[in-house]
């Protein structure tokens, strides 16, 4: 699965490829500007305990709950975004 959006970076679900006890089940909003800033919600199970990476650079979270975590987006290239979710079970990822 390809996107690009011209002045945006993009972040598309990917349901059902997470594993394990962390599985993300939305993100919102799924894309936003190249400048970042933006808040962004993920919302599923199997949170507590783990780390958030977006491509590959950690990202410390506004909040974060079992349920759900809420972070600022950095600046970031047009394109898809890799989000990553470890250290609680297998790893879980969205794009």
């Amino acid at each position: 699965m390809r996107s690009c959006v011209l002045g945006l970076w993009l972040v598309t679900a990917l349901w059902g490829l997470a594993a394990g006890p962390a599985t993300i089940l939305t993100i919102s909003p799924s894309q936003g500007p190249i400048a970042g800033g933006d808040t962004v919600s993920l919302t599923g199970s199997g949170f507590t305990g783990t780390t958030l990476t977006l491509d590959g650079t950690a990202i410390t979270p506004i909040s974060a709950s079992d349920t759900q975590i809420t972070f600022r987006t950095p600046a970031h290239d047009n394109g898809i975004a890799t989000v990553k979710l470890s250290g609680n079970g297998p790893n879980a990822y969205a794009e």
